[in-house]
């Protein structure tokens, strides 16, 4: 692994860069904001990630909406701020 990693210490050190600008966390905001500019909505994000996520309907009217409803005061909340849980499958 250590001759990989010395064998192109120029390009190494550009990836390394370039995974430093990606961001770790991402928020409701965010990515309601990506997938409008890409004019995904709801049903395509579902009809994407059927069988690759739990209630996906249920999770990205949540997520675009930026909205969550208390279930003990029947109010909604603001959520854009609120950063996406991902659990990698390794």
């Amino acid at each position: 692994m250590k001759r990989i990693l010395h064998a192109d210490p120029e390009h190494n050190a550009k990836a390394l860069a370039a995974y430093k600008d990606v961001p770790l966390e991402v928020t409701f905001g965010q990515f309601r904001d990506v997938m409008e500019h890409r004019n995904h909505d709801v049903d395509d994000l579902v009809r994407l990630f059927d069988g690759k996520i739990d209630e996906p309907r249920k999770f990205f009217e949540r997520v675009m909406s930026c909205r969550w409803k208390n279930p003990e005061t029947g109010r909604f909340g603001d959520r854009s701020d609120v950063v996406i849980l991902y659990k990698s499958p390794a």
